[in-house]
């Protein structure tokens, strides 16, 4: 029988009988499954012997049963018993109906519209109370939003129903129907694992294959299917990693592969700046001239930054004339009005596969002019007389000279520095450590120097 009026009957119907056990149609399910796969179910209708509709029903799944030789058998006694119906005579016709999308069921959802999964009992009072207020009841179906003229054509619209505990089914069912292939890919856990059955041969020799878990099994409408086991037969995959340099027929101002690590930095970007002098943007000399020593280190790299007073005590990193020639340093105009934004990236040598943590650090030295007889005075730098940006020329501005990049893959990592004062001296520190214990550090305590006004 059919629920539909006889005018859309007679619009829809085509006549044609569709064999479910063809692979063809597997993707409508296949045969009516009275065992219980969770989406065929009997729907009851009772009518009196005058053909008036009295009442619907879902049927117990115990109360009929699969035989091979005749099909469903129902137990039509115990059916109307558990309805209320003692005595008296009715017509009783039945549905045999599958869950395609949606349900018959209706369904609890919290004030977000999110599927409620915790404890209610519907004789409690005082869990019925909660109806209105913190739950609410909605049916767990899509609607018909516009029939086409030739009625042909329907319109469904889904309603607002979250389900983040079983991964959005109402809304993967509502795309769904519209498919006749689908992708089911596995979950990684056992729930979703399989494995080859041995039977009279080996694994190995097995073209048979069943779910892991004993509960679990392989859908009617996977019939005619493919299966495909990425990887199946690779126990390792081994990548050699090829360690690059920074020499010719490399690109000196990218990170390279390498199974050390190895910190380094380079100026990437100066369309922001101001050049009054150019150096040289992969500060060669200066990092030979540096590497091996950290702020950890003895002299002279930290004794020399933490004496920060008279130029005389400041010693040899104040005194490197970055525009000298060879050094490689940079000259730029700076001022209030005009500030120069250096870009500066990572070029270090690191396995990029290795998630990597970065720690920048500016190291900054300003020259003042004070006194009667205006003596030069060397202190450290302040955030309004420079300033550092995360995560390049675009970045973000820092409250402090550092900045921790955390995470890193294969992008690498920028830094940018914004001088705005005059005659200042500005040094960079970069610390790098990996996920499996690598660690290295380089710091250049002066590359970027601005011109007196």
């Amino acid at each position: 029988m059919s629920r539909l009026n006889k005018t859309d009957l007679e619009l829809l119907y085509t006549g044609q009988n569709i064999d479910l056990s063809k692979p063809e149609y597997a993707y409508l399910g296949g045969m009516f499954d009275a065992t219980g796969n969770g989406n065929d179910y009997v729907e009851v209708l009772i009518y009196d012997t005058n053909e008036n509709f009295l009442e619907s029903a879902v049927v117990d799944s115990t109360d009929y049963v699969d035989d091979v030789e005749v099909g469903i058998k129902l137990k039509t006694g115990t059916i109307l018993r558990k309805l209320g119906y003692d005595r008296g005579r009715y017509v009783v016709k039945y549905n045999f109906l599958r869950k395609v999308a949606g349900s018959y069921e209706n369904i609890l959802v919290n004030n977000d519209n999110t599927r409620y999964t915790g404890e209610f009992d519907p004789n409690n009072e005082t869990d019925r109370a909660k109806i209105g207020k913190s739950l609410f009841i909605k049916e767990y179906k899509y609607f018909a939003h516009e029939i086409s003229p030739s009625r042909h054509e329907i319109r469904l619209v889904s309603d607002s129903i979250k389900e983040p505990e079983n991964s959005q089914k109402y809304l993967r069912d509502f795309y769904d129907m519209q498919r006749i292939t689908k992708k089911v890919v596995s979950t990684n856990t056992n729930a979703s694992a399989i494995k080859f059955v041995p039977g009279n041969t080996n694994h190995e020799q097995s073209y048979e294959l069943e779910m892991i878990e004993s509960d679990n099994f392989f859908t009617p409408d996977m019939v005619g299917g493919k299966i495909i086991i990425n990887k199946a037969f690779v126990r390792e995959v081994i990548i050699p990693i090829k360690e690059t340099g920074w020499g010719a027929g490399t690109n000196p101002l990218a990170e390279v592969q390498s199974t050390n690590l190895v910190a380094r930095f380079a100026i990437t970007n100066l369309d922001n700046a101001q050049v009054t002098h150019e150096g040289d943007d992969t500060l060669s000399v200066l990092y030979e001239k540096f590497k091996g020593l950290s702020l950890d280190s003895p002299p002279p790299v930290w004794d020399a930054i933490q004496k920060i007073g008279n130029k005389n005590n400041v010693g040899d990193i104040l005194d490197i004339a970055v525009t000298r020639s060879g050094v490689g340093g940079w000259l730029f105009k700076p001022g209030s009005n005009s500030s120069s934004t250096i870009e500066i990236s990572s070029i270090s040598k690191r396995n990029l596969n290795s998630p990597a943590t970065y720690v920048w650090q500016m190291i900054g030295f300003d020259e003042d002019k004070e006194g009667l007889f205006k003596d030069n005075s060397w202190t450290a730098m302040k955030t309004n007389e420079g300033h550092l940006l995360a995560g390049g020329a675009s970045g973000v501005r820092q409250d402090t000279f550092t900045w921790t990049d955390h995470d890193v893959g294969t992008e690498g990592s920028k830094v940018a520095i914004v001088l705005t004062s005059n005659q200042c001296r500005v040094g960079l520190r970069l610390n790098i450590t990996n996920d499996t214990g690598q660690e290295d550090e380089i710091i250049i305590p002066v590359f970027l120097e601005t011109e007196d006004a």
